[in-house]
C-alpha cells in the first residue's frame, strides 16, 4: 500500500478481505469496461483483477516479469468471484464481422448464448441500453461507425458492452484492419 500514487486497494494477504478496498471499488483504469470495478462479486467480465490476469498484452497483470497467463491462477481466482454472491451478469454477446473494409460494406452478426436475452446497439459510440436500438438480423454497415451490443434480461445484470470499431480508409488511402472480437 502507498507504493504507487494512483491505486487504492491493499491486497497484502494479512489484511482482511473487507478492509482491502477491492469490493466494488471502481478501478483508475476502466480499459473501456462499462460499470467495471476491481472485484465485482459473481461478475468476472466486470472484475479488473481477473481481466488483467487474462491479458498477455500492455493490459496484463502484474505488467512485468511475465510472458505467459498461468491459466490456474486465473481459473482459480475466476471459480472464486463466481462463487461471491451477486447479480447473476449476462455473459458478453459475441459480434461476428464479414466484409472487407475497405472495398464494401460489412455485415455484422451478433450471437448470444441466451436465448431470452434481448440484445441492443448503438452505432454512434455510446453504450446501449433498453432504450436503444434491439438487434434482431445483421446489421448492414457502409459508413464508418462504432458498434457497440449489450445483452439484457430482467432478473440478470447486464452484460459489459462489446464493442466493434468500424473504420473506411479514404477512397484513394491505405486499408485499416477490423479487430475481430
Amino acid at each position: 500500500p502507498g507504493a504507487m500514487a494512483f491505486t487504492s486497494y491493499d491486497a497484502r494477504a494479512s489484511t482482511p478481505l473487507e478492509a482491502q478496498n477491492l469490493i466494488h471499488v471502481r478501478p483508475v483504469n476502466d480499459f473501456g469496461i462499462d460499470r467495471v470495478r476491481y472485484l465485482k462479486p459473481n461478475d468476472p467480465w466486470r472484475s479488473m483483477l481477473l481481466v488483467r490476469l487474462q491479458r498477455s498484452d500492455t493490459m496484463k497483470m502484474p505488467p512485468l516479469g511475465r510472458n505467459v497467463v498461468d491459466q490456474q491462477a486465473v481459473d482459480l481466482l475466476h471459480a472464486w468471484i463466481t462463487s461471491m454472491e451477486g447479480p447473476r451478469p449476462l455473459p458478453p454477446p459475441v459480434l461476428a464481422i464479414d466484409g472487407d473494409p475497405a472495398h464494401g460494406p460489412l455485415v455484422i452478426t451478433v450471437h448470444h448464448s441466451d436465448p431470452l436475452a434481448s440484445l441492443h446497439y448503438t452505432l454512434d459510440g455510446t453504450l446501449p441500453d433498453d432504450e436503444s436500438p434491439r438487434y434482431t438480423t445483421p446489421l448492414r454497415l457502409t459508413s464508418p461507425i462504432t458498434l457497440r451490443v449489450k445483452a439484457l434480461r430482467d432478473g440478470f445484470a447486464s452484460s459489459i458492452t462489446v464493442a466493434a470499431p468500424m473504420t473506411r480508409p479514404p477512397a484513394a488511402g491505405p486499408s485499416k484492419p477490423i479487430p475481430r472480437l
